[in-house]
């Protein structure tokens, strides 16, 4: 029996499949057929066993460790199945009285000691642990890594939450979309803790703070710190600073600033002489390289200190038609006249305001504050004025439940003149002294004992009188003005207008809730980017492509990106190559500019590359001007025409029939009607004045001949000479919206239109746009099936196929390609974010566009008409048109 078993042992392994040697079919059957020529196997198990007695030993000390003498299972595996449980091998009281010391002992030597003694003592209750005393070590220790808000535990049960810049931000609520968010900010009131952004305070002598600071900043991007406007304290300004004398290039980020109003009696000294103090608003992002380039260029001998306030100081941020009345409600004048019995128990106010001059501001601040009760919206205002005021406790005037205040429209009038005047008093505030702010955070009466009060009070609902006691807290209200203007790139007007408001460090909840109660509705970061979009401005750092922190951004948004489509299944993911999107998560700004300059080069070889290849962005505001007026030809032209009667007749000559009598209005590819722009509605006024038998004959003539284009004798001739963008690396700002229909999204990709581009949309004004042909050769990689060998003609198909995307993504290699020339259209740039504009119902972005590109678009361009451009999403083959309009 042995023989014969040790026969088939063999004969199986010798058998295709199993074995690694591989024996041939001859061999096989001579095997099967002499089978005594087999030698014979056997084992000797006494032998065997003394062999491996150790092994074996070794064995059975382990199958017994938990043995016990009774056994080899556990001891709940001895348990009659009618009492075994899954919670018994965790409770010892669960099991019976005959088994609790076996269970003891397979414990004990299961458990490993505990390394640490604070993980060996139990777990404290949820009472000991919801302790206030406890709460707060909790809590820094949670904010070891990353600050917090003071309205952080507010936002963390109702937003999402992020680690960014070193904080806990609010990125957007839980609740509600955008779209809300547009309701808000254009009906209501949108409310944003923005404390996230640290003050950088710069004290000394006039002169050598406004000497200092030049060096980080240019007159040429606009208003600066030394503007008269802006060193009276009465205006709050905005710039962009820059590396040590390294303007143009090395951009940090733009801030806001606020200088400390002065005195009466310090206005008579001469400036040199005064010293002043100066509130810079820095982003998180780069809140630490602002701080190091202020205190390196003040320097140590030149009598100025430069400290940061990055947690001494509160700023809220409201928006919308109704901050202003809820500010209104929210905040009431303090009484500030009091006699203190004890010079000991004086407080911070009645010590401030003890001053005559003191004194007075705050009776002036009370009054103006009272004028404003008949402007309906802060619109109306002196745009970035700023409010002083002396306030109540916010908690004690907080409504019983949630309620919308509203406008009175019997309060509502006529502002008088003196109600938005910037006078001096109306600007003084005791904030700016570091001995009050500590004042008013360390004498705010607790919530305990206003509940207290509270409970004391007759009818419920009526205010506590506290007295002296009651805190009075200082502010500081900063306008910030919407869109100044109102058409189809605007957008409403006045939108986004509203108050920041500045408060001590410790006061944040207080005044949070308070306006959260009269209606104001909160939002996070991305309620701040929408906003930012929908006014058609840039927002820091997504939309600053030559700064580290927009640089830093962008890598952080391509991992976020590339992470979204790895989670896709590769049927879902789009061939960015046959869609011709050679860079969807990356935008390729460098590239593309040497791209351009390979371009030209073949046509102009008195060019050459310059050494420093970095991204510049025009922020020069005569430059940009001058390079709007260019791009918007017919704007320029439009003014100098004297009538609408005129300026109809420049057109009469290319007007085309899109509506009159007896005649349908033409539609896109998709059939659906949109709304005209500006020039647009000039064509078809004109159409409805000449007559629909004129334009039938003068429709065809214009379908034949070609539109008239700029200046195209000779290519060499620079259009933008004149406007001096010298540097081939500039970036220029722009603003797209959409002249039909489509929304872009970010990273789209803006293209120069063709000659027939726009000969077909001067045609029909409601043409869809060109579509990119398919990049066929660009194909992803094969998956090869399961037992299916490849013949010599699969392989050669493949090669011939084209350029394989080896890419898991399915991005194509950029290193063999030029982005200028990868598209049916050149390329000039891309946008940075897009979105469906609520305000104007079309397709709206912010992007740059290169200089190199902006040259082409401008000998391009038809005679009197406004540059136009193509845009493409990075998902789609359909270009769309949209106007430019360079942001200034």
């Amino acid at each position: 029996m042995a023989k014969s078993n040790t026969w088939t042992k063999e004969a199986n392994r010798g058998r295709g499949g199993s074995g690694n040697m591989q024996q041939s079919k001859g061999e096989v059957t001579k095997r099967k057929d002499d089978v005594m020529s087999i030698e014979a196997r056997a084992i000797n198990v006494g032998e065997f066993a003394k062999a491996r007695s150790a092994e074996i030993n070794t064995l059975m000390k382990k199958v017994n460790v938990f043995k016990g003498g009774t056994g080899r299972r556990r001891s709940h595996q001895q348990l009659p199945r009618h009492m075994r449980r899954r919670a018994s091998s965790h409770n010892v009281k669960r099991l019976p009285r005959r088994l609790r010391d076996q269970f003891a002992q397979e414990k004990d030597k299961v458990e490993a000691p505990q390394k640490d003694e604070a993980k060996a003592r139990p777990k404290r209750s949820r009472r000991h642990r919801r302790r206030h005393s406890n709460l707060r070590q909790e809590f820094e220790r949670r904010q070891r890594q990353h600050a917090w808000l003071e309205t952080h535990l507010w936002h963390a049960k109702r937003f999402k939450m992020a680690d960014l810049w070193g904080m806990r931000i609010p990125v957007q609520p839980s609740d509600k979309s955008a779209r809300a968010t547009y309701r808000a900010v254009a009906k209501h009131c949108l409310i944003q803790d923005i404390s996230y952004h640290g003050v950088i305070e710069v004290k000394g002598p006039q002169d050598s703070v406004l000497e200092a600071l030049s060096h980080l900043t240019s007159q040429q991007t606009g208003l600066t710190f030394g503007s008269k406007v802006y060193i009276s304290g009465s205006h709050h300004g905005e710039l962009t600073l820059y590396r040590k004398d390294k303007y143009p290039h090395s951009a940090l980020c733009p801030v806001d600033f606020l200088w400390r109003a002065l005195p009466s009696e310090e206005q008579e000294k001469q400036e040199s002489r005064v010293e002043r103090h100066l509130w810079i608003w820095v982003h998180p992002a780069c809140y630490d390289t602002v701080l190091t380039e202020i205190t390196d260029v003040c320097g140590q001998d030149t009598g100025i200190a430069v400290r940061g306030l990055k947690d001494d100081l509160v700023r809220f941020r409201l928006r919308g038609p109704l901050s202003h009345p809820i500010l209104l409600d929210a905040l009431q004048a303090a009484d500030v006249v009091s006699m203190p019995t004890d010079s000991s128990d004086e407080t911070w106010w009645e010590k401030f305001y003890s001053k005559a001059e003191n004194a007075q501001s705050h009776q002036e601040q009370q009054s103006t504050w009272q004028k404003l009760q008949a402007v309906q919206s802060s619109s109306e205002l002196n745009p970035r004025c700023v409010m002083a005021l002396t306030v109540r406790d916010p908690r004690i005037l907080i409504p019983q439940k949630r309620t919308k205040v509203m406008v009175d429209p019997a309060k509502v009038k006529v502002p008088p003149s003196s109600s938005t005047s910037s006078s001096s008093f109306n600007c003084l505030s005791p904030l700016w002294d570091a001995d009050v702010r500590e004042a008013v955070k360390t004498t705010q009466v607790v919530q305990h004992l206003l509940n207290q009060e509270r409970s004391k009070l007759l009818v419920p609902g009526t205010e506590p009188n506290l007295g002296r006691q009651e805190s009075r807290i200082p502010v500081l209200l900063l306008h910030n003005p919407g869109v100044k203007g109102q058409g189809s790139r605007q957008g409403i007007m006045g939108y986004g207008t509203g108050w920041d408001v500045v408060l001590p460090g410790g006061w944040a909840m207080g005044f949070w809730i308070a306006l959260i109660y009269r209606g104001a509705r909160a939002g996070g970061v991305r309620e701040s980017r929408s906003c930012s979009l929908q006014q058609g401005l840039p927002h820091f750092p997504e939309d600053s492509i030559d700064t580290e922190a927009g640089k830093a951004q962008a890598v952080m948004q391509r991992k976020e990106m590339e992470r979204i489509q790895g989670r896709k299944p590769p049927a879902k993911r789009p061939n960015y190559g046959k869609l011709g999107v050679p860079s969807p998560f990356n935008l390729e700004w460098v590239k593309l500019v040497d791209d351009w300059r390979k371009e030209i080069e073949n046509k102009q070889t008195n060019e050459h590359s310059n050494a420093d290849s970095s991204v510049v962005v025009v922020r020069d505001h005569v430059k940009l001007q001058s390079l709007n007026a260019v791009m918007n030809h017919a704007d320029r032209v439009a003014k100098n025409v004297k009538g609408r009667k005129e300026l109809m007749e420049r057109y009469k000559a290319e007007v085309v029939a899109v509506s009159g009598k007896g005649k349908s209005h033409k539609r896109c590819a998709s059939g659906s009607e949109m709304e005209l722009t500006p020039w647009k509605k000039l064509k078809t006024d004109d159409a409805e004045e000449v007559g629909s038998k004129e334009l039938e004959s003068k429709t065809d003539s214009l379908q034949q001949a070609a539109p008239y284009r700029g200046d195209t004798s000779s290519e060499d001739t620079d259009p933008l000479a004149s406007v001096g963008l010298a540097d081939p690396y500039m970036y220029v700002c722009v603003q797209l919206s959409l002249i039909n229909k489509g929304a872009p999204g970010p990273n789209s990709v803006i293209c120069l239109p063709s000659a027939a581009d726009l000969t077909q949309l001067e045609n029909n004004p409601h043409y869809g746009g060109p579509m990119e042909p398919v990049h066929k050769e660009y194909v992803l990689p094969r998956k090869p099936k399961k037992n299916n060998t490849k013949s010599a003609d699969d392989e050669k198909t493949d090669e011939t196929k084209g350029k394989i995307i080896t890419d898991k993504l399915g991005v194509p290699n950029l290193e063999d390609i030029n982005l200028v020339k990868f598209c049916a259209r050149k390329v000039i740039g891309y946008l940075t974010n897009g979105v469906h504009a609520l305000s104007t119902g079309k397709g709206y972005g912010v992007g740059y566009c290169c200089v190199l590109g902006l040259r082409e678009l401008v000998r391009g361009k038809l005679k009197d008409r406004p540059a136009v451009v193509l845009v493409r999403d990075t998902k789609s083959l359909q270009y769309r048109f949209a106007s430019i309009n360079v942001q200034v």
